[in-house]
């Protein structure tokens, strides 16, 4: 069936790409130049090479353009204490000791070593995959027959200085052999290390000096604890062999306990020995807090003097002090009614 031509003086219909129901013509000849118009009918439209019974496809959709992913920050690294796989807490603390070996740093406030882009360049050049990293590493610790004299006494000068530090770092370092020393040691020395320093300031783990470094780290560790080199430590054999989360405990300690660390120094120097020597202060400030805010809680003190008891920094009696011919001494500082006892 043929399509009605329009009413005379009607306007033409537009021309689409598919086919068009044309609406039926009022009785009463509104919109329309007769007083009657037949029902609507389908106005076939030739649409070149489309049938009518198809539909014309519809453009794909613009993709987003791509964008390199952010490099991850310094709390990223970090590892929540639940984060830590049950049973591995002994192996996590004994890999942070063997790292601050390795890095010669046998106190809480020690800060590791600037590393310069001129340190970095040989190693970025003589590696391009993580797996030449690994093997390299590998393959030296196949090698005893290398016998780097210099690193023997550097141990001796690094055991020597570990006596004249108080701490329970220094303490885990004495009961570690020289001979897992000269193991860890003469492993960074093959490599053309002066010493094992990681770019911790660097936000790039994944580089190839950053790597070699951690896979020194990882693999000395590993033979060492075979070796029974930290049984004193209680290390758990079964996540030492697992690499990945001994990576993950890696870089939670160098990319983010050890970057704050330096990130704190380099800003302030000396922050880190001065915050040490506060610790002990800041715990004892919290202790006489504590004591007092019970005591003034028990007489019904006002609610904003037990406000003001319950921060640390309203207790100051007691404060260290440095003295010239030896040892510092904790002063009491007296106060009108205090006994001087």
């Amino acid at each position: 069936m043929q399509a009605t031509p329009p009413a005379t003086g009607s306007r033409p219909p537009l021309r689409r790409k598919r086919a068009r129901t044309l609406p039926a013509a009022r009785s009463d000849g509104v919109g329309a130049g007769t007083s009657s118009q037949p029902a609507a009918t389908t106005a076939s439209v030739d649409v070149p090479g489309l049938s009518a019974e198809e539909e014309p496809r519809q453009r794909a959709p613009k993709r987003a353009p791509s964008t390199p992913p952010e490099p991850k920050r310094p709390s990223d690294w970090h590892l929540r204490k639940p984060q830590v796989p049950k049973g591995a807490e002994k192996s996590k603390a004994t890999f942070e000791l063997h790292l601050r070996t390795l890095w010669e740093m046998p106190a809480q406030y020690s800060i590791p070593p600037k590393v310069t882009d001129a340190d970095k360049a040989p190693f970025n050049m003589r590696f391009s995959t993580e797996g030449q990293v690994k093997q390299s590493v590998t393959s030296s610790l196949d090698n005893h027959s290398t016998l780097i004299d210099e690193c023997q006494q550097r141990i001796s000068d690094f055991r020597a200085s570990l006596l004249e530090i108080d701490g329970i770092i220094s303490g885990n370092m004495q009961r570690i052999s020289f001979e897992a020393m000269l193991f860890m040691f003469r492993t960074v020395a093959i490599h053309g290390l002066s010493h094992w320093a990681p770019d911790v300031l660097s936000s790039d783990p994944d580089s190839m000096y950053n790597l070699l470094h951690e896979y020194i780290a990882y693999l000395t560790f590993k033979q060492a604890t075979i070796a029974y080199g930290y049984s004193h430590m209680g290390v758990n054999l079964e996540f030492v062999e697992k690499f990945g989360v001994m990576r993950k405990f890696y870089r939670s300690f160098v990319f983010s306990y050890m970057h704050k660390n330096a990130k704190l120094e380099a800003k302030s120097p000396g922050s880190m020995l001065k915050a040490k020597q506060m610790t002990p202060v800041w715990k004892r400030r919290g202790e006489l807090a504590k004591g007092r805010l019970d005591v003034f809680m028990a007489q019904g003190f006002k609610p904003r003097v037990i406000a003001l008891a319950s921060e640390n920094e309203a207790h100051s009696d007691d404060e260290f002090t440095e003295k010239a011919d030896g040892p510092g001494v904790y002063l009491i500082k007296s106060k009108e009614g205090r006994s001087q006892k």
